[in-house]
C-alpha cells in the first residue's frame, strides 16, 4: 500500500506502466539523501501514454531527477531495443555533493560502443569511465565539468517544462561540432540515413534518398518497394499502425512467415533436388497431353507449361506424376490394397502392393476394386453392359456419401443401402464418421 500511496501523489490515479511503478515505488522508499539508479526503455522519457506523461512531469517538477543517460541500441541480449539510465536524488542540496537543485544533467551515449558481433554491442572500458566522470565532475564530486555539444548538458528545470518534460537527452545537448570537410551537409544527413539503413535492416533494402520540403521545413524522404516481408530493424519486425511502428508480437510473426510461404510448404510444389530431367518417362507426359488436348514439345518445356519446374529444377509433382521410378525418389509412394474377412482389419482374405507413377497407381486401385465386387449387367440395346455395384466415379474418390453414390449410379437409396450393407459383410466398406454426416469408405481402394 505505500506505494500505492506514492503512486496516486504523482498520477492521481492506481492503473500505471509497470515500470513507472516500479520507479516510484523505490523513490518512496529512498532515505532522505537516498540516490537510484534505474534502466528502463527509452519510451520512458518521453511516452505519455497510461498516465507516464503526467508521472514524469510531477517526478521532474518535484525536482527527483539527478541524471538521464540515453544509452545505445543492441547492449542486452534479452532485448535490441535501446534503453536509458534514470538517476533520481531525494536531496539534491545534501552535503555529500554540490547544490543541484533546479538542474538536470543530460548525457547522449547513443553514438557509444562497439559491436562485439553483428547482434549486440559494448561499452569501452573508456566509455564507461567517461559517462561516469561527467556525471561526477557535474555533481561536485572533483573534476571541471564542461557541457560537450553533442555529448553532455546541464539544463535547468525551466528549459524542461518548455519541453513539456520530455526527457530525451538528444533534445538538451545539441549538435555534436565537426570539423567541416567541404561536403554539404545535406549530403551528410542522406549519407548516414543509407548507411543506417543498410547496417540495421535486414533483408537488405536499396532506398531511394532524396531531400524535400514539407510546409516550409526541410525533410528527407525516404522510398524503397521490396516484397520480401517481414522486414527487421535492429533485429525486431515491426508493423505500421496509424502513425506509430508497433513491435509485431512472436504469434503475428509466425502467422505472417506461414501466410509467405504456404505455397512452400506443400509437399507437391517443394523441389526434388535428387531428380533430373532424364528420370521423367516423355512417354507418360505424351499420353497425359493427349488426353487434356494439349501439344507436346519438349519434356522441359512440356513440364514448364504445366508449372512442375522452379528454377529449372523438378517438383515433387512432376516426379510422383511423370517420374519413370517415383519410388527410388519416394519409397512411401506405395498403394496397398486389400479385402478383409470382417467389418475390421484383424482378418486379411487378399492384399497386394504396387508401386509406381500416380496415374498408375490409380488405375491399380480401380482395378483391384472391381475385382473384388460383384459386377452385374444390363442390356442397351443388343449390347451387355457390365454394372459394377459400386460405380467407378465413385469409389475414384474412395469417400462417397449413400445419397452420392444413388446419384450417380441411377439406383435408389434403399438400393444403395442394401447394397452396402452385401458389401459391409464382405468387409469391403467400412463406415467413417457418424450415422448423419458420415461417410463410407472403400476398404479396397
Amino acid at each position: 500500500m505505500l506505494a500505492s500511496a506514492w503512486i496516486k501523489i504523482f498520477s492521481g490515479r492506481r492503473l500505471i506502466n509497470s515500470e513507472i511503478t516500479w520507479m516510484q515505488h523505490f523513490i518512496h522508499h529512498l532515505s532522505p539523501t537516498g540516490i537510484a539508479g534505474f534502466v528502463l526503455a527509452n519510451g520512458s522519457m518521453s511516452s505519455n501514454t497510461s498516465g507516464e506523461g503526467e508521472i514524469r512531469k510531477n517526478i521532474v517538477e518535484a525536482d527527483l531527477v539527478d541524471c538521464m543517460v540515453a544509452l545505445p541500441s543492441q547492449l542486452f541480449y534479452n532485448t535490441m531495443i535501446p534503453a536509458c539510465l534514470w538517476f533520481v536524488a531525494r536531496d539534491k542540496k545534501n552535503h555529500k555533493f554540490r547544490d543541484r537543485r533546479g538542474e538536470v544533467l543530460f548525457i547522449d551515449a547513443r553514438k557509444m560502443g562497439v559491436l562485439v558481433d553483428r547482434r549486440h554491442r559494448e561499452l569501452t572500458d573508456d566509455e564507461v569511465q567517461k559517462i561516469a566522470s561527467t556525471y561526477h565532475a557535474w555533481r561536485g564530486e572533483g573534476g571541471k565539468y564542461e557541457d560537450v555539444a553533442g555529448f553532455c548538458s546541464a539544463v535547468k528545470l525551466d528549459e524542461i517544462k518548455t519541453h513539456r518534460h520530455i526527457l530525451t537527452p538528444g533534445r538538451y545537448v545539441g549538435a555534436e561540432e565537426v570539423e567541416d570537410d567541404g561536403e554539404p551537409f545535406e549530403e551528410k544527413i542522406i549519407c548516414d540515413v543509407s548507411k543506417r539503413i543498410a547496417d540495421n535492416i535486414e533483408p537488405k533494402i536499396y532506398p531511394k534518398i532524396k531531400k524535400t520540403n514539407l510546409d516550409g521545413a526541410d525533410c528527407i524522404h525516404i522510398e524503397f518497394q521490396g516484397n520480401n516481408s517481414p522486414y527487421y530493424a535492429y533485429g525486431r519486425a515491426y508493423i505500421r499502425v496509424g502513425d506509430e511502428d508497433r513491435q509485431l508480437s512472436a504469434k503475428e510473426l509466425e502467422n505472417l512467415i506461414l501466410r509467405k510461404n504456404k505455397d512452400k510448404l506443400r509437399w507437391d510444389t517443394a523441389i526434388c533436388e535428387e531428380a533430373k530431367l532424364t528420370d521423367i518417362s516423355s512417354t507418360k507426359l505424351k499420353g497425359f497431353l493427349k488426353i487434356t488436348g494439349l501439344k507436346y514439345d519438349t519434356v522441359n518445356n512440356t513440364l514448364k507449361k504445366l508449372t512442375l519446374l522452379s528454377d529449372g529444377k523438378l517438383l515433387n509433382a512432376a516426379v510422383i506424376l511423370f517420374g519413370k521410378k517415383p519410388h527410388s525418389f519416394f519409397p512411401n509412394a506405395k498403394l496397398r490394397c486389400a479385402v478383409f474377412g470382417t467389418t475390421d482389419t484383424s482378418f486379411t482374405i487378399d492384399m497386394k502392393d504396387f508401386d509406381g507413377d500416380l496415374f498408375y497407381l490409380i488405375e491399380r486401385a480401380e482395378e483391384y476394386v472391381l475385382k473384388n465386387i460383384h459386377i452385374g449387367m444390363k442390356l442397351e440395346g443388343l449390347r451387355r453392359v457390365d454394372v459394377p455395384e459400386i460405380d467407378k466415379e465413385a469409389f475414384r474418390e474412395a469417400k462417397i456419401t449413400t445419397k452420392e453414390l444413388a446419384d450417380k449410379t441411377g439406383l435408389s437409396v434403399k438400393g444403395i443401402e442394401w447394397n452396402i450393407k452385401e458389401l459391409k459383410d464382405k468387409g469391403l466398406l467400412r463406415r467413417i464418421g457418424a450415422d448423419r454426416g458420415g461417410y463410407w469408405e472403400v476398404v479396397g481402394g
